[in-house]
């Protein structure tokens, strides 16, 4: 199965990879003097970087943990039917903590691209005029702005844990209710 999860997330990525540049490269003037270069470049690097390594391999846990449980769930239920009422309490409990994760973890993920978009324009921008930072003899101002954006870039992966804690809460508690209940 990991595999064929490897070939399609391979032709996934180069196909998005192919249609995104394609459009970067017909894009009006006016994308290139509206959206700064730090999110076009995050886009072809953190993006086509999460098509490649991470989708392909939650794809996979997913559809393999879904036929365990699905399994599960069937042998358990032909012994105890009053199961089902547990499961379909837990599955309601999942779906409203669901959409509250979303929302906050879409809400992150926002954060996370905005930071790094604005880190990688600054990182540009000093690097297109170097001759003149160093012309002026600015170029220390630049390495600690530099080194702030890096901290809040850095400071980012701390909320993202601390928001993916979230669903591990909601999966021990519920596990310590169906344990209770049946």
């Amino acid at each position: 199965m990991g595999g064929v999860f490897a070939i399609l997330t391979f032709y996934a990525s180069q196909s998005l990879h192919r249609d995104a540049l394609d459009r970067v490269l017909h894009a009006p003037i006016s994308f290139f003097d509206t959206t700064p270069l730090g999110r076009i470049m995050n886009r072809f690097s953190k993006d086509v970087d999460t098509i490649d390594n991470v989708i392909g391999d939650a794809c996979r846990m997913f559809i393999g943990t879904l036929v365990q449980i699905i399994g599960a769930v069937v042998l358990i239920s032909v012994v105890q039917p009053w199961f089902l009422l547990a499961v379909a309490i837990v599955l309601l409990a999942y779906y409203w903590i669901a959409m509250y994760y979303r929302a906050s973890a879409r809400e992150v993920k926002r954060i996370d691209a905005v930071l790094r978009s604005s880190l990688y324009a600054h990182f540009g921008e000093a690097i297109g005029g170097i001759s003149t930072i160093h012309a002026y003899q600015v170029s220390s101002q630049f390495k600690r702005e530099n080194e702030r954006r890096m901290d809040l870039e850095n400071s980012q992966p701390e909320v993202a844990i601390v928001e993916a804690r979230l669903p591990r809460i909601t999966s021990a508690i519920s596990r310590i209710i169906i344990m209770r209940w049946c």
